[in-house]
């Protein structure tokens, strides 16, 4: 494994549990996912609109992510990558991102890059010798990686009979894409998160538990699929179904569709912590949420 980035916390990647917010972690493995698909090119001898074919042909549509420990303000950061598998058809790249000072793991990822033309023998060739196994540390805990979440969605018809909006259909903002129009695809989980919470939703992050301690949902893995990214004002909605509910934990899935189009752009799956943000530790779910999450529960759509 190489070291293809580095980076250090800063105050605006903190985000209300105190840390550096998921965004960042995952913002941080797509900057060494774009360093290694970089030298993977260069390494075949290709240059020119050559290398520009081949980059362009490689979609990242498969992003898992595993947390390990939280990072502070301040915090230098680096990214080590190796490659799972390369053919014909794609890539998949490991990566660990650890705290460069301590050598403490922050997180995990593997991500997977379908081509839409044969990637060249060159290509795969100059990947072969960087091959490794994913370690243990690397390795799902809760999330499978097997299950095609897009081809297992149900329908928006269906989500809308269950009642199970989790945001108001809204437009996509200029801020969320790139200069052509395109929206970013680092920003792909706000097709989940951002807009106006749907009737009996809530945007609250921070809550009460009831011994009067500050309550959020620190995330522990999340896997998230790209079926196609919205353009620059097309309406999107998202919604949400809790698939487990454990003693300290919740495993939920959450899809994106374009309403026009009733069209699945995303997946997201995603394992959260209950979290005592003041005590900096797990905590169980208290009883009023437990009880919130069982009634929404839909563990067949699992």
């Amino acid at each position: 494994m190489q070291v293809t980035h580095r980076s250090s916390v800063t105050k605006d990647q903190i985000d209300h549990l105190g840390h550096m917010n998921v965004r960042y972690y995952g913002r941080n493995a797509r900057a060494g996912s774009q360093a290694m698909v970089s030298d993977l090119i260069a390494g075949a001898g290709l240059g020119g609109q050559a290398a520009d074919d081949v980059a362009s042909a490689l979609h990242l549509h498969d992003i898992y992510t595993r947390h390990h420990h939280e990072q502070m303000l301040g915090s230098d950061l680096e990214v080590r990558t190796g490659l799972v598998s390369a053919d014909a058809s794609g890539l998949c790249l490991y990566h660990e991102l650890a705290n460069a000072s301590s050598g403490v793991l922050a997180a995990t990822f593997q991500h997977r890059f379908a081509s839409t033309r044969p990637l060249p023998e060159a290509v795969v060739n100059e990947a072969a010798p960087l091959i490794v196994p994913v370690p243990e540390q690397g390795a799902t805990r809760s999330i499978s990686l097997v299950t095609d979440r897009l081809a297992t969605a149900p329908t928006l018809a269906e989500l809308e009979r269950r009642q199970l909006a989790l945001r108001e259909p809204r437009l996509v903002r200029e801020d969320e894409c790139d200069p052509d129009g395109a929206y970013r695809a680092d920003m792909a989980p706000m097709l989940v998160w951002d807009g106006e919470p749907a009737e009996g939703r809530t945007r609250e992050f921070v809550h009460t538990g009831p011994n009067g301690e500050e309550m959020g949902w620190a995330t522990m893995e999340n896997r998230v699929m790209i079926n196609r990214l919205p353009r620059l004002g097309e309406e999107v909605q998202s919604f949400f179904a809790p698939l487990e509910v454990a003693n300290k934990v919740t495993r939920s899935l959450h899809w994106a569709f374009a309403t026009g189009s009733e069209e699945l752009l995303i997946s997201f799956e995603v394992v959260n912590l209950a979290f005592d943000i003041g005590a900096r530790r797990a905590m169980v779910i208290p009883d009023n949420y437990r009880a919130r999450e069982l009634e929404l529960l839909q563990p067949d759509l699992d």
